[in-house]
């Protein structure tokens, strides 16, 4: 569970990276519209399609339960004390969410 988020971690540090073949397990957990998801990059994140595919891993790791994020105390050992400040944000769009989220981990408050 972990290397989802250190690949969460490593697609938001590389903001030119494309979401390739090599993530198809992950993919096939998270979404039908694999290749939208292929051809998108961190630069184009706005997408929909991108934002939910952010969701899904985020539900995967249990860092989004229910459509809010989880309790600090409960995730405090996926991610750094810097990342868990990302979870104060709220959204009733669960994909806004999430990319709230990503984008708060790329650049920690």
């Amino acid at each position: 569970m972990k290397l989802l988020v250190a690949l969460a971690l490593l697609l938001a540090a590389d903001f030119g990276a494309p979401i390739g073949l090599e993530h198809d397990p992950i993919l096939q957990n998270c979404t039908t519209r694999k290749e939208a998801i292929r051809e998108l990059t961190i630069e184009n994140s706005s997408d929909e399609n991108f934002k939910c595919y952010f969701n899904c891993l985020l539900e995967l790791e249990k860092i989004i339960v229910n459509g809010k994020t989880a309790n600090p105390d409960l995730v405090q050992d996926k991610l750094s004390p810097n990342m868990l400040k990302c979870l104060d944000f709220e959204d009733d769009n669960t994909c806004e969410l999430a990319h709230k989220i990503f984008k708060c981990f790329g650049n920690p408050i």
